[in-house]
């Protein structure tokens, strides 16, 4: 049993470690508190061209003021918020009927944003925190690693189901 709680919780908070920092390095730009279209005329204005604008790259302030900070930052968030929500979205998928463990998995996954968007938007005023959008930094990592979760756990239980029916085969040869 004990196994089964650590591949539980080990899955879910690597899973979830892994496509929340992809998601918050890939829009880092939008985290920043600008648009790419701000910045891009902000540059303009500024007298650095509109090249950087053309070629798709901005300047360098538009990123994260320390984007390991901030990387850092979403790893022990979701160190915070992954190990409770998983167990009780267990909690919920065993002792609930089907129908309500997925209201259930929304009200925690709502809860982890809620806490997440909080303790970004406290680091966000701080000196050399530069994170513009703390809702929608939240919001888009959890629904990113929670869908691909769910897709993990389908692609999980096919495999399981389609070994399910060679063994039955098996069995009736």
């Amino acid at each position: 049993m004990g196994k089964y709680f650590l591949d539980m919780f080990g899955f879910s908070l690597a899973l979830t470690m892994v496509v929340e920092l992809a998601v918050a390095f890939l829009f880092r730009r939008c985290w920043a508190g600008k648009s790419p279209v701000e910045s891009a005329v902000e540059s303009a204005a500024a007298g650095k061209g509109t090249r950087l604008a053309r070629k798709g790259r901005l300047p360098e302030d538009v990123l994260f003021a320390h984007p390991g900070r901030v990387l850092a930052l979403v790893m022990l968030v979701n160190l915070l918020t992954n190990p409770l929500a998983v167990l009780l979205c267990w909690l919920g998928k065993v002792y609930l009927p089907f129908f309500l463990a997925w209201p259930v998995q929304l009200v925690v996954e709502a809860g982890a944003v809620a806490v997440e968007a909080y303790v970004y938007r406290s680091f966000s005023g701080k000196s050399g925190w530069r994170i513009g959008h703390p809702m929608a930094l939240a919001v888009t990592t959890n629904v990113c690693s929670w869908l691909l979760g769910i897709l993990a756990m389908a692609v999980k239980r096919q495999t399981w189901f389609h070994m399910l029916m060679l063994w039955l085969e098996l069995l009736r040869q």
